[in-house]
């Protein structure tokens, strides 16, 4: 819950009515409309929220002392990787609920893979580079190429029936999970 009002401190009120609007077109959009543009949209919102993860304490001067605490990598880092998911799912909680609503369980667990792989890739990105310019980078070319131009082998939402099949958010998951082990390693 910490890391979750940190990721979000400082963002005017402007920011959260800018993700509820996104939230509501999930909501209120037609069927195939709520994926896209709506999730789309609502996945690059919070890039530069996301893009902090990992190299915040760094830029804040208290990376020594919140390393200095006991277990700061199980702890520490596992919570700000469950709070950018936390976001992810957040902005993503209209499709996720038509998702769920619809009976279409692939589709939610597209979902919830592509959350956790947002946030491990902006944490594992954050830890190695400690700055915030590579995530911004890769995630806005990963967010063109699989989520706008809907290429299945990068749609992490599952936009594309392609994308959801063969096992894909199982896949995704564990690429989460290897890019948490990553940034954990390299803090």
């Amino acid at each position: 819950l910490a890391e979750c009002r940190l990721m979000l401190a400082g963002r005017s009120w402007w920011w959260l009515a800018g993700a509820a609007g996104l939230l509501a077109g999930q909501l209120l959009a037609p069927a195939p409309a709520h994926l896209h543009p709506w999730l789309v949209l609502a996945w690059v919102w919070p890039l530069l929220v996301w893009s902090e993860m990992g190299c915040r304490q760094r830029r804040d001067g208290v990376d020594q002392v919140l390393f200095a605490v006991p277990s700061p990598v199980a702890r520490q880092l596992v919570a700000e990787w469950l709070a950018g998911a936390t976001l992810a799912v957040a902005v993503a909680a209209g499709a996720l609920a038509r998702a769920l609503a619809a009976g279409d369980l692939p589709g939610a667990a597209a979902l919830l893979s592509a959350a956790l792989v947002i946030a491990a890739l902006a944490l594992a990105l954050g830890t190695l580079t400690s700055g915030s310019e590579t995530f911004e980078i890769v995630w806005l070319l990963a967010w063109y190429i699989g989520l706008l131009q809907r290429a299945p082998f990068l749609d992490l939402a599952g936009t594309t029936p392609a994308a959801v099949g063969r096992g894909a958010p199982a896949a995704v998951a564990l690429a989460a999970a290897g890019l948490v082990g990553a940034a954990a390693l390299a803090r």
